[in-house]
């Protein structure tokens, strides 16, 4: 994982800083609830199952063989999936959100420096994309060093054109 052109490493405060390996994050839900999407917050893939099989309490190995690659994302740690198939990803490599298509296409969809750290999207009313900007990765926690996350912090809303479900 690089944020801010430098890898972000796990074990400050003293720890034995490593690479963050993180496998949590992001994780949507299609606008019917029939589809999960996810994929690892330092992976590159995105992925697919079928929800029905979670509600059902089905065997990991039939959910393992339901698991279907849906396209690349970058390295993130939120989505949200719009009523049309796209899903926003965050990009926190270059400060911005990237578009995964319906038709399996990643491309740029925002860049901004003061995207330090897009941390979750949340589509609003009339087609607005919420993103908390959280400068995780200044925190000292993770840096070992002083505290270096600084104001403003953000909550910013994008512009996407198309239709989300509120609050996903």
């Amino acid at each position: 994982m690089v944020v801010e052109g430098k890898p972000f490493l796990l074990g400050g405060e003293g720890g034995s800083k490593s690479p963050a390996r993180i496998g949590i994050n992001p994780i949507t839900l299609s606008a019917n609830g029939e589809t999960i999407y996810f994929g690892a917050m330092n992976g590159i893939n995105w992925y697919s199952v079928p929800a029905r099989l979670l509600r059902e309490g089905a065997a990991d190995a039939q959910i393992a063989s339901a698991i279907q690659r849906v396209g690349s994302k970058p390295v993130s740690d939120g989505a949200s999936t719009d009523a049309e198939g796209n899903h926003f990803i965050t990009n926190l490599a270059d400060n911005g959100i990237d578009i995964l298509t319906s038709k399996g296409e990643l491309k740029p969809f925002v860049r901004d420096p003061r995207f330090l750290w897009p941390d979750n999207l949340h589509f609003g009313p009339d087609s607005w994309l919420y993103v908390a900007i959280t400068q995780l990765h200044r925190n000292p926690a993770f840096t070992g060093e002083a505290d270096t996350r600084r104001a403003p912090y953000l909550i910013a809303r994008v512009w996407t054109g198309t239709r989300g479900q509120p609050g996903r």
